[in-house]
């Protein structure tokens, strides 16, 4: 298995959904990224989990439907790798 990190996650994401990232925000032990989800519409975030500050993601949390006044997260999901990250991305509303 390969070890995510910036390189094979984070900036490949950033490159697939480039024209619809709206925030990306990189701090030492983590990055956000809030994004328009390209099949519903929907604000939505993505939050890579680095917390030695090496770069090496230890987790990978999808919060759909996220709304930035609210700030609280109606739901969030770990998610396994980035497959599985477009998988839940790219399902449409009803299925």
């Amino acid at each position: 298995m390969t070890t995510s990190n910036y390189n094979n996650t984070i900036l490949p994401f950033i490159n697939d959904l480039d024209e619809n990232i709206i925030n990306e925000i990189e701090q030492r032990v983590e990055t956000t990224i809030d994004f328009i989800n390209p099949v519903t519409g929907s604000l939505e975030r993505v939050i890579f989990e680095h917390p030695n500050g090496n770069g090496m993601i230890e987790q990978m949390l999808y919060v759909p439907d996220y709304h930035d006044e609210l700030v609280v997260y109606k739901e969030e999901y770990i998610m396994e790798d980035l497959n599985d990250l477009y998988d839940f991305i790219l399902i449409e509303d009803g299925q």
